[in-house]
C-alpha cells in the first residue's frame, strides 16, 4: 500500500515517477480544507470521488492521530 500512496513536495515530482503511466490528469489545488482535516483527525474516513471514476478512502491511522494530538498538546502547554 505505501508504494501506492506517494508522498511528493511539488506538482514538479510526478513528472518524474516511472509507473504514473495514464494518471496523468488531475488536479493540483489543495483538496483537503480545515473542515476536511477536523473530521480526518477525528478518526473518520474521507472519500474522495473527485476523478468521477474511482472512489479513493482516506483515513489517518491512530498513530498519525496519536502524533498530531501530541504535537498540539505541546504547543498548548
Amino acid at each position: 500500500m505505501d508504494d501506492l500512496i506517494l508522498k511528493i513536495d511539488s506538482i514538479d515530482e510526478v513528472e518524474e515517477i516511472n509507473n504514473i503511466g495514464c494518471y496523468r490528469d488531475f488536479n493540483s489545488e489543495p483538496t483537503i480544507n480545515k473542515d476536511m482535516l477536523i473530521h480526518l483527525l477525528s478518526g473518520k474516513p474521507l472519500l474522495d470521488m473527485t476523478d468521477g471514476e474511482n472512489v479513493h478512502w482516506l483515513q489517518l491511522d491512530s498513530e498519525s492521530i496519536d502524533f498530531v494530538n501530541s504535537i498540539l498538546s505541546l504547543k498548548i502547554t
